[in-house]
């Protein structure tokens, strides 16, 4: 009898909606069920033969396809069929691994730890030729099914990852950490696909991660990739309304690249806006782009350099402050656009990370890290003063407005938080009033306090050092914001994700009672921070209402629901 396989085998996993790591109540098939399964062939002429095993592993449906085509001649002698190990195929129907068995062994995979695994399991199966150049049906199953198992178990297990530190969360909060070994992960966007931009600021660029369609919680990564490889990126990303171009910032430029949601694809870097301080200690340039009323516009942000910045007492200086750009205008420009000639929307606000629209306004709100090591006078007053700052700037588009072009007091003017060791204020201290004092070291610029309540107050006034990296909304509803975490203060405090409850367009909670902000997930020991617990950075939120964390301590990517 001579038996020769036309079409060898094709195992194929496919990836329901269930995602890789979801709990299943159905028992696990040993790869025995599959290879007991595999029929002998009974000696015919000529026959086709297709048989189709089915199982569950972990939520995932699993076929096994083998198709032989049998050539008997032999007068009822009966054999097994068998396959030769250098024609046989196995495919992963998400086109996101290739594997192939031939006389050498091609592992293609985005995810090169799954893809080692199919090579460990199949490179059996190679050497398994090299001693005999046919194996049997049912030796062939056992070896796809442990690969196709391994596969899945891989991936289920680098979706249930341990977070570096202990977790606590609010009542009806569930977090999940998705992705560790990102390099100092910033800001991050969502495109149109669904897809994570994460700005990586630790001489990377910009990665793409592309999630499975899992709900809510049983969300896990699929592919995870270098998207844009710069060194030069360090933190702000931002995407344009129709999806198709990227925006990043180095400490003294914008660029844009056309981007390919669906193909994961970027067109070479053009330098959007030139002109900002790329000298200045605090080299972040948040970008934000307020899809919901004025999609078309471009905000751009930078801080002090140093810790007390005189020169930003001019707002000429470029440092300390936002600036607005119209995209059209900026993409279609022969030559990249001087930051300091755009619209200024606020300036006096030290440095000002976090910035976001309210989409059931558009109003436009940031929030502040203010300043180190303060005294008033002769006083030290920096563990529990200034405040950090929640600010109003209006609509980015009205410039008739009492908020377009405010001063937020900086570097002289400070929000007060603790009211017990500001002295001598005039009427008597309150929370968010602005004061007069110098940091530690530094020259006294001259102002006073009836000067510092010229200034535009914050209108939401924080603890001390929290640190506050980024602010997003999902609706109208709340202001979510990262609290960094402090260095300045004893004990340290931040580290966590909040919210500020808001409704018609403000925040629930008065400006003076400072017990705004509502925690929704954090460290359970502050003492093991900053070296040892999560500290969030970026923030944004999914067409599901997940929000998505970047913790830049840790190379930590979470998602939370029940927010």
């Amino acid at each position: 009898m001579r038996s020769q396989t036309l079409l060898a085998a094709l195992a194929l996993i496919e990836f329901g909606a269930a995602g890789p790591c979801k709990p299943s109540s159905r028992s696990t098939a040993s790869s025995a069920f599959l290879a007991s399964s595999v029929p002998t062939a009974d000696p015919v002429e000529t026959s086709t033969t297709v048989q189709n095993y089915q199982t569950t592993v972990k939520s995932r449906s699993v076929t096994l396809s083998i198709e032989t085509v049998t050539d008997s001649t032999a007068n009822g002698v009966s054999s097994v069929p068998t396959i030769d190990v250098s024609e046989m195929s196995a495919n992963v129907k998400n086109e996101e691994t290739i594997v192939s068995l031939s006389a050498t062994l091609s592992v293609i995979k985005k995810e090169k730890r799954i893809a080692s695994a199919w090579e460990q399991n199949l490179n059996t199966s190679q050497r398994m030729a090299n001693n005999s150049k046919r194996v049997t049906m049912p030796r062939l199953a056992q070896v796809l099914f442990a690969a196709g198992a391994t596969l899945i178990g891989l991936t289920s297990a680098q979706c249930n990852l341990t977070p570096t530190a202990s977790i606590a969360t609010a009542d009806g909060v569930e977090q999940k950490l998705l992705r560790t070994g990102l390099q100092r992960p910033r800001h991050l966007v969502v495109d149109t696909e669904g897809n994570l931009l994460i700005a990586e600021s630790g001489n990377k660029g910009v990665r793409r991660v592309v999630l499975d369609d899992g709900k809510d919680l049983d969300v896990c990564i699929d592919s995870d990739d270098a998207l844009i490889s710069d060194a030069d990126l360090n933190h702000g990303i931002a995407l344009t309304a129709d999806g198709k171009t990227i925006l990043v910032s180095s400490p003294s430029e914008v660029y844009a690249y056309d981007y390919d949601a669906s193909k994961g694809s970027v067109g070479s870097r053009r330098t959007v806006i030139t002109g900002m301080d790329g000298s200045a200690t605090h080299s972040t340039r948040t970008l934000t782009i307020p899809l919901a009323g004025n999609p078309n516009l471009l905000l751009v942000a930078g801080g002090s350099d140093g810790n007390l910045d005189a020169a930003t007492v001019d707002k000429n200086v470029v440092r300390s402050q936002v600036r607005v750009f119209n995209i059209d205008e900026l993409l279609s420009a022969d030559a990249p656009l001087d930051y300091g000639k755009a619209s200024l929307l606020g300036w006096g606000l030290r440095n000002s990370v976090g910035w976001a629209e309210d989409p059931s306004t558009g109003y436009i709100w940031s929030v502040e890290n203010s300043v180190d090591n303060l005294y008033r006078g002769d006083v030290d007053i920096h563990n529990s003063n200034p405040g950090e700052e929640f600010n109003f700037h209006g609509l980015p588009n009205d410039t008739s407005s009492a908020q377009y072009g405010a001063n937020y007091g900086y570097p002289g003017c400070f929000a007060i938080y603790d009211t017990t060791n500001v002295k001598d204020y005039p009427g008597g201290a309150e929370v968010g009033k602005q004061m007069a004092a110098t940091p530690r070291g530094e020259t006294d610029l001259g102002f006073t306090d009836e000067e510092c309540q010229e200034k535009q107050a914050p209108r939401i006034t924080f603890g001390s050092h929290l640190a506050p990296l980024d602010v997003k909304f999902r609706d109208g509803s709340a202001a979510y914001i990262s609290f960094h975490g402090s260095w300045n203060r004893n004990p340290g405090d931040g580290y966590r994700v909040s919210k500020v409850d808001f409704a018609n367009g403000e925040p629930v909670s008065s400006s003076k009672d400072g017990k705004a902000e509502v925690p929704l997930m954090w460290n359970t020991d502050n003492t093991k921070c900053p070296s040892g617990c999560f500290r969030p950075a970026g923030l944004a939120f999914d067409k599901a209402g997940r929000l998505f964390m970047t913790s830049d301590s840790t190379g930590e990517l979470y998602v939370l629901t029940g927010v």
